[in-house]
């Protein structure tokens, strides 16, 4: 069966890997303010949530000082604005996807915890922002992931159906943002997700696994070929995870 969907999609660890630049701006703050650095590898614990909840999530103790944290995000933007794509590119099947999907006229957003302004221009940078009808950032709105209003007011501005709508992204916030706006999640695999789910491996087509999780989620029925169904241990959110291009499935 063919529907149209519209499409919400997170930025960072989902379509591109921002990891080293985001790592570098936060590094280069930590050094200035006398704090430790971290590897690359500790992305996954710390993004997220916006540039201070990064830092804050490095600090062993917390910082009271609302100046010096005034000071360490502004420091952090900066460094971070002018390098936003020294290291950062498209996450692997993200182009070919989206090239697709813009072939088949299907709505397609970005839902962001990054400032606004900083993801249209990486967008840009990188040759994304085209694929977009709308770039929505932590500031576009009074509110963020993982307020629903988030994802509500995009699909409200293109003037979609939020029934036809699924989010995707790589984390639980972005889970949760979609589970509160009453609307299906796919989970993208090795992106900045803090929390390890428990993994059941399926090999059922997403209608069947649908009706087996329809308490948890409102499901609209898409041809798109399971590879596991996944479940948060504290959160029990449930959705489907596949890689990107395997969406190509989606008819």
């Amino acid at each position: 069966m063919t529907q149209k969907l519209t499409i919400l999609f997170d930025l960072d660890g989902t379509l591109v890997d921002t990891a080293p630049d985001l790592m570098g701006a936060h590094n280069h703050v930590m050094k200035k303010f006398g704090f430790h650095q971290k590897k690359l590898g500790d992305i996954k614990h710390l993004a997220g949530r916006g540039a201070w909840i990064m830092m804050q999530r490095s600090f062993k103790e917390d910082i009271s000082d609302e100046k010096m944290k005034k000071e360490m995000v502004q420091e952090f933007i900066k460094h971070y604005a002018k390098n936003i794509d020294k290291g950062s590119k498209p996450i692997k099947g993200v182009v070919d996807f989206l090239k697709w999907a813009q072939s088949k006229k299907i709505p397609m957003a970005v839902c962001t915890n990054k400032q606004e302004r900083l993801a249209v221009d990486l967008l840009k940078k990188i040759k994304l922002a085209e694929y977009f009808h709308y770039i929505a950032g932590c500031d576009t709105f009074d509110f963020n992931k993982p307020d629903p209003r988030h994802l509500t007011n995009v699909v409200e501005i293109l003037g979609e159906d939020i029934n036809k709508t699924i989010m995707v992204g790589d984390s639980e916030v972005d889970s949760q943002s979609a589970y509160n706006a009453k609307i299906p999640f796919i989970l993208v695999e090795n992106g900045y997700t803090v929390d390890e789910p428990t993994i059941l491996i399926c090999s059922l087509a997403y209608a069947v696994v649908a009706t087996a999780i329809k308490d948890k989620l409102k499901i609209i029925f898409l041809n798109i070929y399971v590879s596991r169904l996944v479940i948060f241990k504290e959160t029990h959110y449930v959705f489907i995870t596949i890689k990107l291009q395997d969406l190509y499935c989606y008819s």
